[in-house]
């Protein structure tokens, strides 16, 4: 069984790339139930913002091209990872947004229903 620090990744994903660092402001995150912190992710530069923009624009533009098979495996490897950390990824919505594990547990079925 995943725990929430299995998933829990404080930096921003950006072409590729992970960053823990941005224009120097943070965003604090809390847990609702307890009101501690549980981390703090960096807002992103102004460059890294167009950098991000850019690559999904580059991105979209290369899946476009996928066939249907190739595209429903991706989908399939996405949703056996969410699966196999489902657990945590409930933990971490119901601590985020203050929600009764049971509703955070249900998104998390429903991410995994879409995909």
């Amino acid at each position: 069984m995943s725990t929430l620090q299995d998933i829990l990744n404080l930096e921003n994903y950006i072409n590729g790339a992970f960053y823990n660092e941005g224009n120097g402001k943070n965003l604090a995150v809390y847990d609702k139930y307890e009101n501690t912190l549980i981390g703090e992710v960096p807002f992103v530069s102004e460059a890294q913002m167009e950098e991000a923009i850019a690559s999904s624009v580059d991105g979209f533009n290369i899946i476009r091209k996928w066939s249907a098979g190739k595209r429903s495996e991706y989908l399939m490897k996405l949703k056996e990872a969410f699966e196999s950390k489902k657990e945590a990824f409930a933990e971490l919505i119901a601590r985020e947004a203050g929600k009764p594990l049971s509703y955070a547990k249900g998104e998390v079925d429903r991410c995994i229903v879409t995909l």
